[in-house]
């Protein structure tokens, strides 16, 4: 039977298989062209969250002069316009975070997050773990001389994101190494990379093929059951 211990493995591996870039519409920036929610990660940084973010029309005094008399027109434009703050992306680091649609102010992206499938608000995307790599830093092999499958590398990955946060697919992530056989005792190390994205783990495969490996000589004396073995 292959065995491997797995250290720091997170939640967020579960999550890797729902990544694909959004696009806004170029007409008003709040448009996404998917339809599925995209998993993001919440960095280390904390913003605020905001209920809405929309176009109003607001009115402004523009001083213009006339024959060196100064005179005040009113001129009406369109502005963004942040609603009321809910709460910190602090709050949901550890939450389930996915969105699927974003608007541009400023020229920065504000995404519409839902926490653990709840719509909540607006966030400006420097909250999320941008172009980020989570892998296993170790993984521990026992020896094994029939080579079998061994240890398949995507297993390492936590989580890795993309420029704009979102978690990638694991089959869209470059590695050193699609498996490590656990037949050749040795240390391994294998990288990983998407976009400035990177991230490595250490692999060992142990020398002793027969550890774990016993032969069972107990023998029941007068008056003995099997429970009395085990329970001694």
């Amino acid at each position: 039977m292959r065995r491997f211990a797995l250290c720091m493995m997170t939640s967020a591996a579960l999550m890797a298989g729902l990544a694909s870039q959004v696009q806004a519409s170029s007409k008003d920036y709040s448009k996404s062209t998917k339809t599925d929610l995209v998993t993001k990660i919440m960095g280390n940084k904390s913003y605020q969250v905001y209920s809405s973010l929309k176009l109003e029309e607001v009115t402004k005094k523009v001083k213009t002069k006339s024959k060196g008399k100064k005179k005040y027109t009113v001129k009406k434009k369109k502005e963004w316009k942040f609603g009321k703050k809910l709460a910190a992306s602090a709050d949901f680091r550890y939450a389930h975070v996915q969105s699927k649609s974003y608007k541009v102010k400023g020229g920065k992206r504000y995404y519409y997050i839902y926490v653990d499938g709840r719509p909540v608000g607006y966030v400006n995307e420097k909250a999320f773990a941008l172009s980020k790599a989570n892998v296993v830093s170790q993984v521990s092999l026992v020896n094994n001389a029939l080579n079998t499958n061994g240890f398949v590398t995507t297993d390492a990955i936590n989580y890795l994101t993309d420029k704009h946060g979102s978690v990638v697919d694991v089959n869209s992530v470059k590695r050193s190494a699609d498996r490590i056989s656990e037949k050749a005792p040795g240390r391994y190390v294998v990288t990983y990379r998407y976009g400035k994205a990177s991230g490595k783990v250490a692999v060992t495969v142990r020398s002793d093929v027969n550890e774990g490996i016993s032969k069972a000589d107990a023998k029941l004396g007068k008056g003995q059951c099997w429970q009395d073995l085990v329970l001694a």
